[in-house]
């Protein structure tokens, strides 16, 4: 059974792919070194009918769509506006990749009419162009530190990273703010409250990682115009020592906070990226990987989302759940000493290492 990887590496090669939705001008040369900020390739879309694969990107039935619209037929909106969201067990949001106005939604798609905008995309991270995609962009080669979380409202950026104390007894509150520097990316346990998330915004910081936030707080991160991440889920658990210790020993350092929504169809993971030019660097981690006996996993549904346990038994056929559903399916080993039976498509292997 294949299912999605998480990653947490200390010291990884990372490749990563950016490219245009259509055919451009590339910027860039192989070889050739690049900020996070550098565009790398540049293209023209031309005014015209857009069509938007809302069931899709939310993963949703084609019925169920238009009550997830954000904005009302006829409204016109801007590059990266939130056309429309759902809730659940990994929060959806689907942006306007054009300026242009929605003129109709049916069938799943919203049709919009647009204007000739310039369409950029950047590096993301700082590195090495390894690989030019002609016409399209190219793949950025970086070495440092990686770490996947498991939902991210689709905005990038980067900043010198500053880890706050925070906790559902001391959530992180007004006062603190004033420590706080314009160009940071915030790293805190807890999601901020939403008075304080809207202050940080206006200090003007660059990011924000939490390990763990209240679905309450989805709809205010997800207008958010700056990149965050939630690591862990959206039910406190204890804290992940490995992924503390992995920001603690990067405080202080510039990060690329990639926000990008969690794709089940390509495995895609939001993530932290912090390079490194010193270290025992290991290949690329997969996005994907076969699930078996023994791995280290997170649970993404039931009464165990968002804990972490040791796959203990693995299904040699589907087995019938209490939703009428029948699924391949593994016991896993809770560090609460329960096991509990989960469908494999709703566990994540954790791929870790640090040294």
């Amino acid at each position: 059974m294949i299912v999605n990887v998480r990653n947490q590496a200390s010291h990884l090669m990372i490749r990563r792919t950016r490219k245009l939705p259509i055919p451009g001008q590339v910027l860039v040369n192989q070889g050739e070194k690049v900020s996070p900020e550098v565009v790398i390739a540049q293209a023209e879309l031309p005014g015209g009918i857009v069509f938007l694969d809302l069931a899709k990107g939310l993963s949703l039935p084609v019925e169920d769509v238009r009550a997830c619209l954000t904005r009302k037929i006829g409204e016109h909106v801007q590059v990266d506006d939130v056309v429309a969201s759902c809730e659940g067990a990994f929060p959806r949001v689907v942006r306007s990749p054009v300026q242009g106005q929605l003129v109709e939604c049916q069938n799943g798609k919203v049709v919009m009419t647009t204007v000739e905008i310039q369409r950029k995309i950047k590096a993301g991270m700082s590195g090495v162009v390894e690989k030019i995609i002609p016409e399209l962009g190219a793949v950025i080669l970086t070495w440092g530190c990686l770490i996947q979380g498991i939902w991210g409202n689709s905005r990038m950026g980067t900043g010198v990273l500053k880890i706050f104390e925070s906790s559902p007894d001391r959530p992180l509150q007004l006062s603190d703010l004033e420590q706080m520097k314009r160009g940071q990316v915030i790293m805190t346990n807890l999601c901020p409250p939403g008075d304080v998330l809207e202050e940080m915004i206006s200090k003007g910081i660059s990011g924000v990682i939490v390990n763990f936030s209240p679905p309450a707080m989805i709809p205010s991160l997800v207008k958010a115009p700056v990149p965050t991440i939630v690591l862990q889920g959206f039910a406190v658990e204890s804290q992940d020592g490995l992924t503390d210790e992995m920001l603690k020993a990067n405080e202080g350092k510039i990060v690329t906070v990639d926000a990008h929504e969690s794709d089940a169809f390509d495995g895609m993971c939001p993530e932290v990226i912090i390079p490194s030019e010193k270290g025992n660097f290991i290949e690329d981690a997969p996005l994907k990987g076969r699930l078996s006996v023994g791995q280290e996993v997170r649970i993404f549904s039931g009464s165990a989302t968002g804990q972490t346990g040791i796959v203990s038994e693995i299904s040699e056929g589907p087995l019938s759940f209490a939703s009428g559903l029948s699924e391949f399916a593994a016991k896993v080993f809770l560090e609460t000493d329960e096991e509990v039976l989960v469908p494999c498509k709703n566990l994540m292997i954790l791929n870790r290492s640090i040294h």
